[in-house]
């Protein structure tokens, strides 16, 4: 795929992007939560590690693909979920499932999409991957968002926390409500509940806990993965309660403001829960040298979120997935790039001894 000559890197689509949003807007794809130090605090995580690459290992051109949760992958990375997607540009996430298809990764569609799962599963052609559903309700709401992925061709579920609603004050103060209008593509007829909705957001009854998650895991059929984790204790519960896999995230600093860098802890869950379960992992990656540290700390695949929401709203009107294509293109050519570098030939190549603690 050709790489447009105007958004030559990812910074230059993320300028587009900023470009064709409203400040409204901004605000929700931008900030975080509380002060926002979590943001900073992401970023500043891959600064403490240095890359010690190897020399004359005569390898041949990289090959980045790898296998995720039954999937195969042209490379270590998948879309995170992000929702009210058509906020950012009418075609919404459709156009994003379009350039995932495209490039030959997978995506996560969050329940909070546009348009319901069902709708968005033709667009992944074929790599649609996993829905994310927050843990409220009964176990039927869960069960059946469970039975509409799995009858769409989804691969897993992907499961978090909602001990409470987030505090971002960008989006109190300028009176964005986005849920009201973009944020419902899963719920009402054919879909969930809108009472499992409004739990969500008005926190009426308990939160679930670890049993609960054990007795409805029991009658899961399609594999599922917990985000949220980020110690080596709660990816420990997760393995023991059935999770086929571990997703690390701090939500992109927009949940809990001080909350610690996911990739500072990824070494010690992977230690935690052995070679053989994978660990997807997110939050402040902007790189393909990002992703080679996150890969040489353990990590099975790189999630990016607010790269694709920015990457959608880079979109034209003639071509809607053109920032999230070019997003992917340059991530996939970067990390190439790198791994060259480094002297390995595939992915799993790329281990501990590739990165040292930066000296201050």
């Amino acid at each position: 795929m050709a790489v447009t000559r105007h958004l030559p890197t990812v910074r230059s689509v993320i300028a587009e992007a900023k470009a064709n949003l409203s400040p409204r807007l901004l605000d929700y794809v931008e900030g975080g939560s509380s002060g926002e130090s979590s943001l900073a605090a992401n970023r500043a995580a891959f600064g403490l590690w240095s890359f010690d690459p190897d020399m004359l290992t005569g390898l041949s051109r990289p090959r980045l693909g790898i296998e995720l949760l039954g999937m195969t992958l042209r490379m270590p990375v998948f879309a995170s979920p992000f929702g009210y997607d058509k906020a950012l540009h009418p075609a919404g996430y459709a156009a994003v499932a379009r350039a995932i298809g495209e490039a030959g990764i997978t995506g996560i569609v969050s329940e909070s999409s546009s348009d319901s799962l069902v709708e968005l599963a033709p667009e992944f052609a074929g790599q649609q991957g996993g829905v994310q559903v927050a843990l409220v309700a009964e176990d039927e709401h869960v069960l059946g968002f469970e039975e509409r992925a799995a009858a769409a061709g989804y691969r897993f579920l992907c499961f978090t926390d909602a001990p409470t609603r987030a505090w971002r004050e960008r989006m109190r103060e300028n009176g964005l409500d986005l849920n009201r209008y973009y944020g419902q593509g899963n719920y009402g007829p054919g879909g969930a509940s809108r009472h499992a909705l409004d739990e969500l957001m008005n926190f009426t009854q308990p939160r679930w806990d670890w049993k609960r998650l054990e007795t409805l895991a029991a009658k899961m059929t399609l594999p599922w993965v917990l985000k949220g984790v980020v110690s080596a204790r709660d990816a420990r519960r997760a393995v023991d309660a059935g999770a086929a896999g571990i997703y690390m995230s701090a939500y992109g600093g927009r949940n809990l403001d001080g909350m610690i860098a996911p990739l500072r802890r990824l070494e010690e869950v992977r230690a935690e829960v052995g070679p053989d379960v994978p660990i997807l992992i997110d939050s402040g990656f902007r790189h393909g040298t990002d992703i080679a540290k996150a890969l040489a700390l353990g990590a099975t695949a790189v999630g990016v979120g607010r790269l694709m929401a920015f990457g959608l709203a880079a979109g034209s009107h003639e071509d809607p997935s053109l920032g999230a294509r070019t997003i992917l293109q340059h991530l996939h050519d970067e990390l190439e790039s790198v791994m060259g570098s480094l002297g390995c030939e595939t992915v799993e190549q790329i281990d501990r001894h590739h990165v040292v603690p930066a000296q201050p």
